[in-house]
C-alpha cells in the first residue's frame, strides 16, 4: 500500500514538474533528438557519401562556383576543379588558390543554427522565417570568408592559417549566436514586428526583455 502511494505521489509531482516546465523540458528533449538525428542521420549515412551524389560533395561544388564568380567579376580567370571523391580546387588565372573541403562548407553550422531554432519555442511560421534567413545568412558569410581566404592565400599566404583557423571561425560562431540571442529576445514573440526587433537589437535596447527572461 504505502508503496503505492509512493508512486502516485511520485506520478503526481513529476506530472506538475512538467507542467511548469514544459517548455524547457520539451526544448531539451526536442534537442537531445535533433542531435540524435544529426549523429545518426549525417555521421553514420550523408557524411559517407563523398562522391557527386553526396550532400557534401553537391554543397562545395555550389560554394566554389559562388566564389569563381565573384572573381570573375573582377576580370580573374576563375574556375572550379571538381573531383569525384576529392576536395574541389578553385584556379585563379590557371593557378590552385584555394580547396574547398566538407570541412568548409558550413553544414554543421546550419543544422546546429536551425537545430536551437526548432527545439527553442516559438511559431511554426516564425521559426521557418527566422530559419530560412538565417541560413542564407550564414551560407553568405562563408562565401565572403572562402573570398577573403583566397586574396590571403594569394597576398598574404603567411596569415592563411591563422585567419582560417580562427578568426573567420570567431566571426561565424559570433554571427550565429547574435542571432540565436534575436531569437530568444525577439523571435519567438509573434507580437514583435522582425524590424523592430532589429532596431532594438541593434541598439542595445533589449536589456528590459533579458530582465524578464532572467
Amino acid at each position: 500500500m504505502g508503496g503505492t502511494l509512493f508512486f502516485l505521489f511520485e506520478s503526481d509531482f513529476m506530472l506538475q514538474f512538467y507542467k511548469t516546465h514544459s517548455d524547457k523540458i520539451n526544448m531539451v528533449l526536442s534537442a537531445i533528438l535533433l542531435y540524435s538525428a544529426w549523429h545518426f542521420g549525417y555521421e553514420e549515412f550523408l557524411a559517407k557519401n563523398t562522391t557527386s551524389s553526396g550532400i557534401d560533395w553537391n554543397l562545395n561544388r555550389l560554394l566554389g562556383y559562388e566564389t569563381a564568380a565573384w572573381f570573375s567579376l573582377f576580370g580573374y580567370d576563375a574556375k572550379v576543379i571538381t573531383y569525384q571523391i576529392y576536395p574541389h580546387l578553385m584556379y585563379l588565372d590557371n593557378k590552385p588558390i584555394i580547396s574547398i573541403d566538407t570541412p568548409c562548407n558550413g553544414l554543421p553550422m546550419l543544422y546546429l543554427f536551425a537545430s536551437f531554432i526548432i527545439a527553442y519555442p516559438g511559431t511554426v511560421k516564425r521559426k521557418i522565417t527566422f530559419i530560412t534567413a538565417g541560413v542564407l545568412i550564414i551560407h553568405v558569410l562563408n562565401i565572403m570568408r572562402i573570398i577573403f581566404l583566397s586574396y590571403i592565400s594569394i597576398y598574404y599566404a603567411d596569415y592563411f592559417y591563422f585567419n582560417h583557423k580562427y578568426a573567420f571561425q570567431i566571426i561565424v560562431y559570433t554571427v550565429v549566436i547574435a542571432m540565436w540571442f534575436y531569437w530568444v529576445l525577439y523571435g519567438n514573440d509573434p507580437k514583435t514586428k522582425w524590424l523592430t526587433g532589429i532596431k532594438d537589437f541593434i541598439r542595445f535596447r533589449f536589456i528590459g526583455r533579458l530582465n524578464q527572461l532572467i
